[in-house]
C-alpha cells in the first residue's frame, strides 16, 4: 500500500549521470521520495545526432511530445509532482493537455537558462516554450533578474528563485597534488567570447575541459582535454592554481553551475564579478572576482606570485560550498509546495 507521505515524483529530462536531472534524482531519493526520470533527450550528442537535431528539430520535438504524452496517459495521476527541466519541445496546447490527463499532479518547471532568449534553433528557449510556461503550477528559476522579468510577464504564476548548487556524490574534492601542473584550468563549452579571453592569456599554462574548443585555433600554451567527467574535472582543478569561471552574458548579474562546483571540488575560483555570486561566496574571502580582462590578468599574476596567501580563500570556499547542495534544493521545493 502506498505511503501517502512519500511523494511520487517524475523528472522529465536527461538521465545521463552528470545531468542536472540526475543530481535532483539523487537528492529526492535521499529524502525518501519515490522518484523516476523519464529520459527524453541526450545532452552529449554524436556528430550525426547534432546534424539530425539541427535539420529535423521540428519532428524531434513532435516525437518527444508524443512519447511523454503516451507515458503520462499510461501513468495517469501516478505522480504528485511532474518536474520538467526546461522542455524545448513544449507548446501551450501540449502542457494544457498534459494537465488535463494527469489532473491530480502539480506541474513544475525547473528552468536552468534564460527563457527570454527565444531562438527556435538555439538550445536556450523558443516562443512555443515561453507561451507554455504560463500553464505550469510553479516555475523555479536560477536568476533573480530573470525572476523579476518573468513576474512582469507571467504575473499569475508562482515563480520562485532557486539557485544552482552542487552534488556531493559527484563534485568531490580530489586528492591534492604537491605541485600544480597548470596555472589556470577552465571547464566549460567553448564560445567566441570565452575563446577570446583564453587567447589573451598567453603567459600561462592552461588546461581546458569541455566541448567545442576544436572549432577554434588551438593555442600552444593550452592543453585541450575535450569532454570530461566530474572525476577528471576534480583532478584538473586540484592540479591548477586558479580555476577560472567564465560567465556567459545571460549570467553576468547572477551565477552558473560552476559557481558552486568549483569550490566544492577544492578549487580557487576566479569568476566574473556579480552580486549574486558575492552573496554565496564573498569576494577576496571565499573566492576571487574580476571586472574586465585587465583585472582578470592582474588577479592571476597576483595569485601566482603569492600562492600560499590564497590557500585560505580556497579553503573558505570549499567549507562554504557544503551549504549549497541539491539535497537542500530538493527539500526547499517540497517545503514551498506542501507547507
Amino acid at each position: 500500500m502506498r505511503n501517502k507521505n512519500k511523494k511520487k515524483i517524475l523528472l522529465v529530462g536527461s538521465n545521463e549521470f552528470f545531468s542536472l536531472e540526475k543530481m535532483y534524482l539523487r537528492a529526492f531519493k535521499k529524502i525518501n521520495c519515490d522518484v523516476k526520470i523519464f529520459h527524453i533527450y541526450h545532452i552529449n550528442k554524436s556528430l550525426f545526432s547534432k546534424f539530425i537535431w539541427k535539420i529535423l528539430r521540428f519532428w524531434i520535438f513532435y516525437l518527444q511530445r508524443h512519447r511523454l504524452q503516451k507515458y503520462i496517459k499510461k501513468n495517469i495521476n501516478n505522480y504528485d509532482l511532474i518536474i520538467i527541466f526546461k522542455g524545448l519541445y513544449l507548446t501551450k496546447k501540449f502542457i494544457i493537455n498534459l494537465k488535463k490527463i494527469s489532473c491530480n499532479s502539480k506541474f513544475i518547471n525547473i528552468y536552468p537558462d534564460d527563457p527570454f532568449d527565444k531562438n527556435y534553433f538555439g538550445d536556450i528557449s523558443n516562443k512555443s516554450l515561453f507561451k507554455a510556461l504560463k500553464y505550469f503550477d510553479y516555475i523555479f528559476i536560477y536568476s533573480q533578474k530573470i525572476k523579476k522579468k518573468l513576474k512582469l510577464t507571467l504575473s499569475k504564476n508562482k515563480i520562485i528563485y532557486l539557485p544552482f548548487a552542487h552534488d556531493p556524490a559527484i563534485h568531490i574534492k580530489h586528492k591534492l597534488f604537491q605541485k600544480h601542473l597548470y596555472d589556470i584550468s577552465f571547464i566549460g563549452t567553448a564560445d567566441k567570447e570565452r575563446y577570446n579571453i583564453i587567447r589573451q592569456l598567453k603567459d600561462y599554462k592552461i588546461v581546458i575541459g569541455g566541448n567545442g574548443w576544436d572549432r577554434y585555433k588551438q593555442l600552444k600554451n593550452v592543453v585541450y582535454l575535450g569532454a570530461i567527467n566530474t572525476q577528471l574535472s576534480a583532478a584538473i582543478i586540484s592540479k591548477s592554481t586558479v580555476s577560472l569561471n567564465l560567465l556567459r552574458k545571460q549570467n553576468y548579474s547572477s551565477h552558473n553551475m560552476r559557481t558552486f562546483e568549483i569550490p566544492a571540488m577544492g578549487g580557487l575560483m576566479l569568476t566574473k564579478r556579480s552580486k549574486e555570486q558575492n552573496d554565496f561566496f564573498r569576494e577576496n574571502i571565499d573566492c576571487l572576482m574580476y571586472e574586465n580582462f585587465k583585472d582578470l590578468n592582474n588577479k592571476i599574476k597576483l595569485v601566482l606570485k603569492n600562492k600560499n596567501k590564497f590557500e585560505k580563500i580556497k579553503n573558505n570556499g570549499y567549507e562554504l560550498s557544503k551549504k549549497y547542495t541539491y539535497l537542500l534544493n530538493a527539500r526547499k521545493i517540497l517545503k514551498l509546495i506542501y507547507s
